[in-house]
């Protein structure tokens, strides 16, 4: 009987510790998972919420919380600083010439030399909280604001506007408002407002469609507004995510092609891999652990991959010196984690005292990864990868340069 026993309380504990193991498996093979070497680091002194660009020669900007755009080389040292008005949330975006754009969440759109010397600077002109985008004509579009001939009777006209190069700023539809614009192969526009309606728009200003699939979008989280979250793809399929946790498809006709669901609010930018597939993530339960989600073209989960880190993580899409694909996802949780394509786990970082990272990492052409955690620091980690070559949107903003247009896909 004793005997018997044993056996039963051994056998409970066998079950037992084979339960916590396969709870635990992603932190097994995380801790197992080699680390990426790190090249070098660069200390800000001032936290960082906004993802960096890079330009060709391997520059990176970034912009901190005490309103300096900082312009970093690939070596590490700081080349330059410029001081904005205001803070943003919006990415700075680097256009084919060097020039840098930079719009503060109080809708002043600043246009900066390479050299860190300002160009022009237009105040309040951008709509609040919204994004821009860097078209492939080399003007930006964007829901801006000017002042109107008749300022006793409306002192400012808002719509879809043009800012060319030189600053001049141009309204080409002033019966539609918005808060985020993708541009698409063909050169017109998805733009999305509050309301959760989507309008096709050409290069003119004319509304060629609109439709509303969801009336909750756009809404204030964690004290932050966030803005509607979408990429572009081959096909010139447009998909975007709602405050509410659904993400949509819409063909380039304004039709319904799919619609997902996660358990949660979503909260990460969708991007789109090589061959089509869709990563996005989710914030659980408790905001302490979130879910990378990959989508099949109809929308269905080809597999998932649990974080630690909650809040926020951001995924770019990239390839192995094969060319075959490879995800890095930056994660609240102070980790950068490498995937390949089906899921799988094959190399990691972890930052120092383990700041979260709740920005994008950039690629260089050299293959340098560059993330920036939430305390400034600046990491710059070997790899061996390259940036993706088949994806229309391999980042939040669509490239690197983070111009919001698939202008870079359509040039190869």
């Amino acid at each position: 009987m004793v005997k018997r026993l044993n056996m039963i309380a051994l056998l409970l504990l066998f079950v037992g510790v084979f339960v916590i193991i396969l709870a635990n498996f992603n932190l097994f093979v995380l801790w197992r998972a080699p680390s990426l070497p790190v090249i070098w680091t660069l200390d800000l002194h001032s936290n960082v919420f906004t993802s960096p660009t890079i330009d060709s020669n391997g520059t990176l900007y970034v912009i901190d919380e005490n309103k300096n755009l900082s312009a970093v080389s690939s070596d590490g040292e700081l080349k330059w600083r410029f001081n904005l008005d205001d803070l943003t949330r919006g990415e700075p975006i680097v256009s084919e010439d060097g020039t840098i754009y930079v719009y503060t969440s109080n809708g002043t759109l600043y246009s900066i030399t390479s050299d860190g010397v300002l160009k022009w600077k237009l105040e309040k002109v951008v709509l609040p909280f919204s994004s821009v985008t860097l078209a492939s004509d080399g003007n930006i579009y964007a829901c801006c604001n000017v002042a109107s001939d008749n300022e006793q009777e409306r002192p400012t006209i808002t719509g879809f506007a043009k800012v060319t190069l030189d600053g001049n700023v141009e309204i080409l539809n002033e019966n539609i408002s918005f808060q985020a614009i993708f541009e698409r192969q063909d050169g017109k526009f998805y733009a999305v407002n509050q309301n959760g309606t989507v309008y096709l728009v050409s290069k003119s200003g004319e509304v060629l469609w609109e439709k509303n699939f969801t009336n909750s979008i756009f809404k204030i989280g964690f004290g932050l507004f966030t803005l509607p979250r979408g990429c572009v793809k081959a096909d010139q399929e447009f998909i975007y995510s709602s405050s509410g946790g659904e993400v949509f498809s819409t063909s380039e006709q304004g039709i319904l092609m799919w619609k997902f669901s996660g358990k949660s609010n979503s909260f990460f930018c969708p991007v789109v891999g090589n061959d089509g597939t869709l990563y996005l993530g989710y914030v659980n339960d408790g905001l302490s652990t979130s879910t990378i989600y990959a989508l099949d073209p109809k929308g269905k989960v080809k597999w998932k991959y649990d974080l630690q880190g909650g809040i926020s993580a951001h995924v770019i899409v990239c390839e192995d010196d094969q060319s075959k694909e490879v995800i890095y996802i930056t994660s609240a949780d102070g980790y950068i984690y490498k995937l390949t394509s089906d899921g799988k786990l094959v190399a990691k970082f972890k930052s120092q005292n383990s700041s979260g990272f709740y920005t994008s990492a950039v690629l260089s052409s050299e293959g340098i990864l560059y993330a920036v955690s939430s305390d400034g620091r600046i990491y710059a980690l070997k790899t061996n990868s390259k940036v993706s070559t088949n994806s229309t949107w391999y980042t939040k903003s669509a490239n690197f340069e983070n111009t919001r247009s698939v202008r870079n896909f359509m040039e190869k």
